[in-house]
């Protein structure tokens, strides 16, 4: 399927680029230079330099990106400020958890239409029920873990079982991070429509591995959470992080 000309959250036609990390946590950096690296599906590498953090992703209608996109935006800025640039210790309640959590689905689903090699993930009655109350649909989780390093992260895969499989999955995982704070959100759905329709959602169990440099936000479980977790995530387990569930469609 080729890129879509409509605005992930709305029938409107894609006339705004959505900011990929937002302009607040750029002109709060100390860095006076941004390095930038994209990988395609093809796996090929793009790599240079820029004086500002302004790498946008096309996908989403003016309105959408101007109103209720840049409200929780500054919503998240007022939680997220501090975590972000310092890694300083917040304690999340449940409004608060609900907010960073929404803002996390919202990349998710700027991410999954920023490729064109396959359909949204997530489907138009659900992508337009969260434009509408920010409702995140069954079987999201999200988790929160701390980079060592502030850097940017925006990565995301895609993995199903085989098609002779009788009990069919299918995975989206999102990691994204602006400087400290990073967020994963990861989706186990049914690939058939009527495992989807009757059987409940699907839910990940990480390995205990991973407990001491995670907390979940959502589905929210505590009434409060702690911000960052026991564990920082060290550059050398990034990418183990990024992929930890890659491997579960091939043992499932």
């Amino acid at each position: 399927m080729g890129k879509t000309f409509t605005c992930a959250f709305c029938p409107a036609p894609i006339e705004s680029g959505e900011h990929i990390w937002d302009d607040w946590f750029g002109r709060a950096s100390r860095s006076n230079l941004f390095r930038f690296r994209v990988k395609g599906v093809d796996g090929t590498e793009k790599v240079w330099k820029s004086k500002s953090l302004n790498h946008k992703t096309k996908v989403v209608c003016a309105p959408c990106n101007n109103e209720w996109m840049s409200d929780l935006t500054n919503r998240t800025k007022s939680i997220a400020f501090d975590m972000g640039l310092s890694a300083k210790e917040r304690k999340l309640d449940h409004r608060e958890c609900s907010t960073i959590a929404a803002f996390g689905f919202m990349k998710a689903i700027v991410a999954d239409h920023s490729h064109d090699n396959r359909k949204p993930f997530f489907s138009y009655a659900e992508r337009r029920s969260f434009r509408e109350s920010l409702s995140i649909p069954a079987g999201v989780q999200i988790w929160l873990a701390c980079l060592g390093t502030a850097k940017g992260l925006f990565k995301a895969y895609y993995t199903e079982t085989a098609f002779n499989e009788p009990q069919r999955i299918e995975i989206n995982v999102f990691t994204y991070s602006l400087g400290h704070l990073c967020f994963q959100v990861a989706t186990c759905r049914w690939k058939r429509k009527s495992h989807k329709k009757y059987r409940p959602p699907l839910f990940l169990t990480p390995d205990q591995s991973w407990n001491d440099v995670t907390v979940q936000c959502c589905p929210v479980i505590e009434p409060t959470i702690i911000w960052p977790p026991p564990a920082i995530l060290g550059d050398q387990i990034v990418e183990r992080f990024v992929h930890r569930f890659e491997s579960l469609t091939r043992s499932f």
